[in-house]
């Protein structure tokens, strides 16, 4: 079953981070079914963790073709697009996910990502902020929220997010990933690295973005980030790994 061999490849992807046997699956559901539009969604996701780029669009725009309605394949292909560094081209692919449902979360998550590489913080807080709301306040797009409100300058307000999300790790599980991602917006480096140190231990599996977004790159390219990418089996460096 191809859709067995799918979710095989998406443990190993997010959960183990066996790269290798990760993609073995993909491909093998993709042998099985071709027209399979999540299996072509999922591996070219895949593909942009590992850098792979080219590969991935090529995946995602199959995945399109396929499945031409549907909000998460044409938010990825934003998403490539953002990773890329291409900003602009990535929100006006968001501008048509949010032409398919005008509520959809994700899109407008994705929007103020690549608002805050444009450097325009007002769009991307406001966009941020509609995320939340329609997301029921997902700890990660709070996060997000609390970068972009730092890069901004806005170092009181990402404060209190850092300090609310504190207090909520109390009672209940903050991935030590979010607290690394306030820290960068705060200006502060180091403690973020050790936190991101802290949720490759845990093996966090939003772990796998670390090396990716455009968004962070001065932290990313720092060497004791890309020592945590290396351990973790990613490819490391300025340039996309070869298939």
């Amino acid at each position: 079953m191809a859709e067995a061999h799918l979710a095989l490849g998406y443990v190993k992807f997010r959960i183990d981070w066996d790269w290798a046997g990760a993609e073995t699956e993909f491909k093998r559901a993709l042998q099985l079914k071709p027209g399979y539009a999540r299996a072509h969604e999922v591996y070219a996701l895949y593909l942009a963790i590992q850098r792979r780029l080219d590969e991935a669009m090529a995946e995602m725009r199959r995945a399109q073709q396929l499945d031409p309605l549907s909000t998460s394949v044409s938010n990825g292909l934003g998403r490539i697009l953002h990773f890329q560094s291409k900003f602009g081209e990535a929100l006006a692919q968001y501008r048509k996910t949010l032409e398919l449902d005008p509520d959809y979360a994700e899109a407008y998550f994705s929007m103020g990502m690549s608002f805050l590489g444009l450097k325009q913080y007002d769009q991307s807080i406001d966009a941020i902020q509609t995320a939340i709301r329609l997301s029921g306040r997902r700890q990660v797009i709070i996060a997000m929220l609390a970068l972009a409100e730092g890069l901004a300058g806005k170092k009181a307000e990402a404060q209190k997010i850092y300090d609310e999300m504190l207090e909520q790790s109390k009672h209940t599980t903050v991935s030590p990933y979010y607290f690394g991602i306030i820290l960068v917006g705060l200006g502060e480096t180091d403690r973020a690295i050790q936190c991101f140190d802290q949720a490759f231990l845990e093996k966090e599996g939003i772990m796998i973005y670390l090396n990716l977004d455009p968004v962070i790159a001065d932290v990313r390219f720092d060497p004791r980030t890309q020592a945590i990418v290396k351990k973790m089996g990613l490819p490391v460096g300025p340039s996309a790994a070869k298939p």
